[in-house]
């Protein structure tokens, strides 16, 4: 609940963790809806944050291509998201830089700090 000049407002955030034994990071999402006309919704992996962008403002500030080749298969509308860097941990360990998604699919691919990458098998 948030308290704004005397009226209370009421929202929802939806989240869902993944914790796989390997590799090493959780995933999780998260989705809110603080009024209704905007909404948010994120993802992190490990202790770093990546905005999903849900309308045209906040993709402005993502690359975003037509199509993207991974592996053998291409995807559509897709989105390269950068993580925000915003963790108190140790900048020289290896973390989530990067991810490749769309809303069709999800996460693609992530690409690590020491460019190792994470892709999607379908």
């Amino acid at each position: 609940m948030l308290y704004v000049h005397d009226y209370e407002y009421k929202f929802e955030v939806n989240t869902t963790t993944l914790t796989p034994d390997y590799p090493v990071f959780s995933f999780g999402f998260e989705l809110s809806n603080m009024d209704s006309v905007n909404f948010g919704f994120g993802a992190w992996v490990g202790h770093y944050w990546f905005q999903i962008p849900t309308n045209d403002y906040q993709a402005s500030f993502c690359r975003f291509a037509d199509s993207v080749l991974i592996g053998d298969r291409f995807y559509h509308d897709v989105f390269k998201v950068k993580s925000n860097y915003g963790s108190a941990y140790d900048r020289d360990t290896i973390y989530a830089d990067s991810m490749y998604y769309c809303y069709k699919a999800g996460i693609l691919q992530i690409i690590m700090s020491n460019d190792e990458r994470y892709t999607i098998y379908e």
